[in-house]
Parts: structure tokens; sequence; C-alpha cells
């Protein structure tokens, strides 16, 4: 059992825990402990704490001879796939959808026009606007309560380095379609529109600035270090969550800057032509979704 949840609420993992007790209720055995992740500090390090804990504890009751790091260091198979196209209307300007819809809703936002914005705390340690967005042609309505989505977007110097990176800068604005490997899998595509360029991917659809999580380098970026540098380099960042917290998370190391390391530490130890090179698949899945910073609307339609 590990259960989700944010220490800031008064029924913090509640549900894990009441499941958690019901299902003891019943006459089931949980095998070692609880976990208990916390959002507000942080929740990928408690699952991966876990997680080490708990998976020598279910092979064992399921009588494995496996052993939890078989040290198959192949890299895993991809998620999704990166195809190059041709394609004669390429998204590059981070449009939320291809084709007119009846109503617009959160899966199909209205791109809202800022008409006014002001300071109302310009003096406090607290930044308050007021902003006015212009909502004609929308055929939406709202209450003080709704919610307005800030969708962000990735700073260039940002997106550059991690096209540089992945040696991807002098193909930046070739069309690209992110695709599911798997034909059954329930969402075809990763992006809400078909084609768009590697720029736009990152610049738009991909969250490239959080610190990479530790579990991740271990999934998603060690199996693909080749040189001995490279590896005495990450492998601390995947074993270790001190060495972790003190490199990546407090470094604000992005994928970019991790890769960059990398290769620095090759460089330093001489590695010669072993370069590490992490493919854009594996990028593509370490960099979750840019999703949209929600805000109560103050003020009413009425």
């Amino acid at each position: 059992m590990f259960g989700l949840g944010n220490n800031t609420y008064e029924q913090f993992n509640h549900h894990a825990r009441v499941v958690d007790r019901r299902l003891g209720a019943l006459g089931a055995s949980r095998l070692g402990e609880r976990g208990e992740g916390d959002d507000d500090a942080d929740i990928e390090e408690d699952f991966a704490r876990w997680k080490e804990a708990t998976l020598p504890l279910i092979r064992q009751y399921l009588g494995s001879s496996t052993p939890v790091d078989s040290g198959d260091e192949s890299p895993p198979e991809p998620t999704w796939r990166v195809v190059e196209v041709s394609a004669d209307r390429v998204c590059t300007g981070g449009e939320f959808y291809e084709a007119p819809v009846a109503a617009h809703d959160s899966r199909h936002p209205f791109d809202a026009p800022v008409t006014a914005a002001a300071e109302l705390t310009p003096t406090a340690d607290r930044h308050l606007l007021h902003v006015e967005v212009d909502l004609a042609g929308s055929g939406m309505s709202h209450d003080a309560g709704d919610h307005i989505g800030v969708y962000p977007t990735n700073a260039d110097e940002e997106v550059d380095l991690l096209l540089a990176a992945l040696d991807l800068l002098d193909k930046a604005d070739v069309p690209i379609a992110v695709q599911a490997t798997d034909p059954f899998a329930p969402q075809q595509l990763l992006f809400p529109v078909t084609s768009t360029t590697y720029r736009a991917a990152f610049r738009h659809y991909l969250d490239i600035t959080t610190p990479v999580p530790r579990a991740q380098i271990r999934a998603l970026v060690l199996p693909y270090a080749r040189s001995a540098a490279a590896r005495g380099f990450l492998q601390p960042l995947a074993d270790d969550k001190d060495a972790h917290a003190a490199t990546v998370t407090a470094g604000c190391m992005s994928l970019a800057r991790l890769i960059n390391a990398t290769r620095d530490a090759e460089r330093q130890a001489g590695a010669g032509d072993e370069q590490f090179v992490l493919p854009i698949e594996a990028a593509v899945e370490l960099c979750p979704r840019l999703q949209a910073r929600l805000y109560s609307i103050s003020s009413s339609g009425k």
C-alpha cells in the first residue's frame, strides 16, 4: 500500500489509511510498511524509498529468485516513438487543438487575449495582479470561483540548451510526430496536435526545466551510460538520495544540465569518443507534459 497526499491538508493520506485498515479487517496481509507520499516535500523520493524496501518483500513472497537489481542494464522499451514527418500543417505556436470545436472546455481551451493587467501589491511581499481577459467569441460564461488556466511556455535558452544536449539543434524545426509504441494504448498521441517540431515540443508541450527524479535517472538515464566516467557520475545520483538532493534537486539540474554534467565528467576523465548520448525517445519519456496553472476567478460574469 502506497498512498498519495500532502501534509498541509488535514486528512493527509486519509484514503490510503482507510483502505489499508479495511483490507486488514477483511483478512488481507500487508507486505511491509504502508508508504505515504507527501507532495509538500518530495513525493517522488517517498515513492522511490518505499519501492526499494517493498519490491524485495514482494519477490520473496512470490518465491522469485530474481534479485531486485538483476544487472540487466539494457535500455527500457520506449513508450513513445518520435518520427520525422512531412506534413502540410505543422503546429509550432503551442496550439491546443487542430480543428474548431463546438464548445471550449479544459481539453479544448480558448486562447483568451489579455486586455489589461495591473499590480495591486507593489510594496507587499505577495505578488498580486488584477488581470482582465477577453472572452469574446468563446461562447463561455463564468461565475466567481471558477478557474482560469495560465499555460506556461519554456524560455528560449532552456529550449536551445536541451536541443543542443540531444544533438538536435540543427534539426530544431524539422516536423515530427510523437506516437505511442503500443498500438492498444488508450492515448495514441502525446501532444494535442498531430505534428509539431522538436523546438515547439520542448517550448510548448514538455516540462523541460524540472530536476530529474532519482528513480528516473536510474530507469531512463543510467542505462544509456556507456563509459565508466558517465556511470560513475550518474550511479550515486540514482542510488543515494542525499547525493541526488545535493546535486540534482539543490542544483535545479534539468535534463539538459544532467546530460551536460555527465559529458563534463567524461571529458574530465578522458573518456575519449564515449560521449554520453540520450535518445530523443528517452527525453520525451523523462519530461512530463506541461500543465496549466489554475487560478480561482475572483470576479463574477454577472
